[in-house]
């Protein structure tokens, strides 16, 4: 099946009238959970999207799964009712998108992982700090820039009415 029969496949799916955002914790190998935001606890965004999640992680492009096995430690979904789901157009702009190592908003043909929730929910990006102890010793980091982090997502939800759901465990399925 063509990325794009796959692509109308599931945007043609009927599903509920909702908007179901995931968010994840990362354990280092020292048994500590990565802080990439002064203050933030997330290192991990995805999008439910007809029934299945949508996302980009390092080393992938855009894809959707169904389950999002081993993307962290700990997760919450933020669930909201009454949101309008991303538009097919909104949606087919994405597939085709590689991570974005560099995080660069402007950028047309990559993404990362809050980029991609945040242009499919409309929310607008900030300027970025990369201030945290988990960013130092990396250089050509885009400090000030304009852009998105998992915990930026997560407040906005929460100011637009997103509440947290009891489904983690069917959707975030761990094999």
């Amino acid at each position: 099946m063509t990325l794009l029969m796959m692509v109308l496949y599931f945007i043609s799916r009927e599903t509920d009238a909702s908007v179901s955002v995931a968010f994840f914790r990362e354990e280092t190998s020292r048994g500590r959970f990565s802080v990439y935001e002064v203050g933030g606890k997330y290192a991990h965004v995805a999008i439910l999207v007809r029934g299945k999640w949508l996302h980009v992680y390092p080393g992938r492009d855009v894809e959707w799964v169904e389950h999002l096995n081993g993307m962290g430690k700990e997760s919450v979904v933020l669930t909201n009712e009454s949101a309008e789901e991303p538009t097919e157009p909104e949606i087919v702009r994405q597939i085709p998108r590689r991570y974005d190592q560099s995080f660069n908003w402007d950028s047309n043909d990559r993404t990362y992982c809050a980029k991609l929730v945040g242009e499919l929910l409309h929310i607008a990006p900030l300027p970025m700090s990369f201030s945290s102890d988990d960013w130092s010793g990396m250089k050509n980091l885009p400090r000030g820039e304009s852009g998105l982090s998992p915990d930026d997502i997560f407040t906005v939800l929460l100011q637009r009415g997103y509440r947290r759901t009891n489904r983690c465990a069917e959707w975030l399925k761990r094999e």
